[in-house]
């Protein structure tokens, strides 16, 4: 690769005549071609005011934007407060018209930017800005890796300017992992707590702290600097009360400041700080040092916030029967939509060679498929609870199956039933199942090879057919069986019984279609919701009928009662 200067002289030649046509003095502080990157400083004049400013050219100028800097100017609003650059731009690179020179780029939008900077009156920067929040904490200066976890946004109560908490810290982690447990207002009174979710079970280590209150925020300031004027509004700021850390010590200390929560209006957030001390060397001063700590805010309306539709979900169970490459892509999505609970059943253990279309990988071989999903579920979809069973459905008590009545544990008060075992006896039980229970069932299979597959719905309303009227209806070719490859049935060593071949980016299509589809059955009763969907069963074409690829072609058909179905006899 080259500098973009190299790529394109005439361009950088058409940028510097620009600055001298406008007059424009400039100097040239970097241009190096192993980087890329060019830097130019000069004085700019808006409305009578001088500012010093630099721009900087990235490597891939003019696909994206220059980057103004201003280092002595400081603004409220649209300037990073610790590069000091400013957003002249939205943030999307779409906002960047690649025919804009630098001294264009600066006539249009600075004086704007200017005006919009510098008034309170949001009615009149309205016009002139992004209608968009700027929250200071999206410019602190984090570690990577590092973060706080805070699972519940209640606000804190207004006549308490400082507190006790509760954390759990992650202690297995190089970097600082940790989430806020119990949080206490005035007179240790709790105002939230956050102790039965599975997802604590990652932080082991239990500890004391505090938060405080802050009158004024930290922009532009370090860690220590923050700290140091933080103590001049709380005096036991400056006395830390250190826990035990890998080898060293540590206190974390969590603050409310005041904070731009939407558009010109403030509101409060919290940061972390956390303070370190380590010994480098026997016999040689501990060093301290003080960093920002990311806050993960993790709340479920924040999470939701993203998928207003799924709204619902939180209050469903569906259980979840075969945890394939069908079964196990479906718990994770769901998991990811918000679905309150899941009941997985699968007596079967991750293999190495499945992991190539199994969602996931090397680290869970040698588990249980109901013990890796649960795990990771628990891990990083806290909102969903996990409850599994290891065993066979319809399997002899014993050998690999169960009793009845923990069968009927587990399906027990649960919204929809999801069939991904692909075997034909258990569809028809399940499907049976459902019917008596009165709830929804979508089953979902794929064909030898990835060439295609196959939703099923089945919704609790008599005039629509069953799982055996679907068997009939394709006997009588009504509906068409999906492509698949005539040789896709193999063997493998070390394999209890025959499998198919296809890839995973080919077979993960039907489970992201089978579960949209139970989200559509079990969200359509709510104004608001993820739209219904009409159809019974949905067919998946990936192959021409010579193999070729072809784009996924999805066909629909509607599933009527079968005249010779006994399921539905009179």
């Amino acid at each position: 690769m080259k500098a973009w200067w190299e790529v394109w002289p005439e361009r950088l030649e058409w940028e510097l005549d620009a600055l001298r046509s406008a007059g424009i003095q400039y100097e040239i502080l970097e241009q190096n071609p192993k980087t890329g990157v060019l830097r130019l400083s000069f004085p700019y004049t808006v409305n009578e005011e001088l500012i010093a400013l630099e721009a900087v050219f990235p490597c891939f100028y003019p696909y994206t934007r220059c980057e103004i800097i201003a280092p002595e100017l400081t603004l409220r609003w649209h300037q990073n407060p610790y590069s000091r650059n400013l957003c002249l731009l939205g943030r999307a690179t779409g906002n960047w018209d690649l025919n804009n020179s630098l001294a264009s780029f600066l006539a249009t939008q600075l004086p704007k930017l200017l005006v919009a900077a510098r008034t309170e009156d949001g009615e009149g920067a309205r016009s002139k800005e992004e209608i968009q929040a700027e929250p200071l904490t999206v410019y602190l200066p984090y570690p990577r890796g590092s973060v706080v976890f805070v699972l519940d946004d209640t606000d804190l109560p207004s006549d308490a300017e400082q507190g006790h908490m509760h954390f759990r810290v992650a202690a297995s982690q190089v970097e600082f992992r940790a989430v806020v447990s119990v949080v206490f207002g005035k007179g240790k009174k709790t105002v939230f707590e956050v102790e039965d979710s599975p997802f604590l079970n990652g932080f082991s280590k239990r500890f004391e702290g505090f938060w405080y209150r802050s009158t004024f925020s930290p922009s532009g300031m370090s860690a220590e600097e923050f700290l140091r004027r933080l103590a001049v509004e709380h005096p036991p700021v400056g006395m830390p009360k250190w826990a035990e850390f890998n080898g060293g010590r540590y206190e974390l200390i969590g603050v409310r400041i005041p904070e731009e929560s939407a558009w010109r209006e403030v509101g409060e957030s919290w940061i972390f700080i956390l303070r370190l001390e380590q010994r480098v060397k026997a016999n040689k001063r501990a060093q301290v040092k003080k960093f920002f700590i990311r806050t993960g805010r993790a709340s479920r309306p924040q999470m939701q916030a993203r998928i207003p539709e799924l709204s619902v979900l939180p209050s469903r169970r569906i259980a979840i029967i075969g945890l394939g490459c069908m079964g196990g892509p479906s718990a994770l999505e769901f998991a990811r939509a918000g679905v309150g609970e899941l009941r997985l059943m699968d007596d079967d253990s991750v293999e190495p060679g499945t992991t190539v279309r199994w969602p996931l990988g090397f680290s869970a071989v040698g588990r249980t498929k109901v013990e890796a999903l649960q795990s990771f579920i628990e891990s990083n979809f806290p909102y969903t609870k996990v409850k599994g069973e290891v065993f066979r459905m319809g399997g002899v008590q014993g050998i690999g199956g169960t009793s009845l009545e923990d069968y009927q544990a587990f399906f027990k008060n649960v919204d929809l039933i999801y069939d991904a075992t692909a075997e034909e006896g258990i569809n028809y039980l399940l499907s049976d199942l459902a019917r008596q229970m009165k709830i929804p069932y979508v089953g979902l299979s794929t064909t030898w090879g990835g060439w295609g597959g196959r939703v099923l719905a089945i919704r609790p309303r008599q005039e629509t057919g069953c799982w055996y009227c679907l068997r009939k209806w394709i006997e009588e070719e009504k509906i068409p069986v999906p492509p698949e490859c005539p040789n896709g049935l193999i063997s493998i060593p070390g394999c209890g019984d025959p499998t198919f071949t296809g890839a995973s980016f080919d077979t993960s299509m039907i489970p992201l279609m089978a579960v949209r589809t139970a989200v559509s059955i079990i969200s359509e009763v709510m104004a608001g919701g993820y739209p219904g969907t009409s159809w019974d069963v949905a067919n998946l074409t990936l192959r021409n009928e010579d193999g070729s690829v072809s784009l996924p072609q999805w066909h629909d058909f509607n599933l009527p009662v079968h005249p010779e179905c006994l399921n539905h006899a009179q």
